[in-house]
């Protein structure tokens, strides 16, 4: 494991998730200037490498684009 690595990302990102010991999924919410909010997922395997980075983007009416 790297723990720099780890600290950054826990330092970035506002919560995250043990997947059966095998990594995390770091989250991050971000709010929109005017209407909706983003959301980003960065999974991570035990070493703290980047496995999928996620990009979700919803409305003022929390629907998914």
């Amino acid at each position: 494991m790297n723990k720099k690595k780890r600290i950054d990302n826990e330092r970035k990102f506002d919560e995250w998730i043990e997947i059966n010991n095998s990594g995390r999924i770091y989250r991050l919410k971000i709010i929109g200037k005017f209407k909706g909010y983003a959301i980003y997922e960065k999974e991570v395997d035990k070493g703290e490498n980047t496995i999928k980075f996620t990009q979700f983007i919803y409305d003022e009416d929390n629907t998914l684009k």
